[in-house]
């Protein structure tokens, strides 16, 4: 007897719309604290804050999440947290002082645990029930350790690719639509 297939169209849906959600989330990560102290003018502890804001508010919210999964459905969640990502990507461009830098920063942390949250129950609702096993832990873990390396990564070859525009008298919003040179 063959094991049921993991990979269902839902399924294949669900990881693309991962991939699509934690990239657009990290395209900010590799310059959001050098944007803090340049045009911000944050010190370290406003650096630290603002960064910060993102895992505290993802953190707190998702026991609260995790029951309004439960409650209402994954996809409302899964929705709200893409919308949320995109309202708090787009808060990002017209950030010209540290509290609304905070305030964006914790929005996107707010999104991220809508969809990360609901994501991964949808993951153990997708799976046929021989194979959760093998889909709830690969899939959290292979969302968070690939587009977190490749993050890193990206960052570690070319320390963030718009911090230049903070040290050359462009404005703030500047460093968010640059092109690589």
């Amino acid at each position: 007897m063959t094991a049921p297939r993991l990979l269902t169209p839902a399924f294949g849906a669900l990881f693309a719309a991962a991939l699509v959600f934690f990239t657009a989330g990290s395209t900010v990560l590799p310059v959001a604290s050098r944007f803090a102290a340049g045009p911000l003018g944050a010190d370290a502890t406003g650096v630290g804050i603002a960064i910060g804001a993102f895992a505290i508010a993802a953190l707190v919210l998702r026991p609260v999440v995790g029951w309004a999964s439960d409650r209402f459905g994954r996809r409302p969640l899964l929705v709200g947290g893409g919308l949320m990502t995109v309202a708090a990507l787009g808060l990002h461009l017209f950030v010209t002082t540290l509290p609304l830098f905070i305030v964006a920063r914790s929005l996107l942390g707010i999104a991220e645990a809508f969809f990360f949250v609901a994501a991964v129950a949808a993951v153990s609702d997708l799976a046929p029930p021989e194979r959760r096993g093998v889909a709830r832990p690969s899939t959290s873990v292979r969302w968070r350790s690939t587009w977190a390396s490749r993050s890193a990564r990206r960052s570690v070859r070319r320390p963030s690719r718009g911090a230049g525009t903070t040290r050359c008298g462009l404005p703030p919003w500047r460093w968010r639509a640059r092109r690589p040179s």
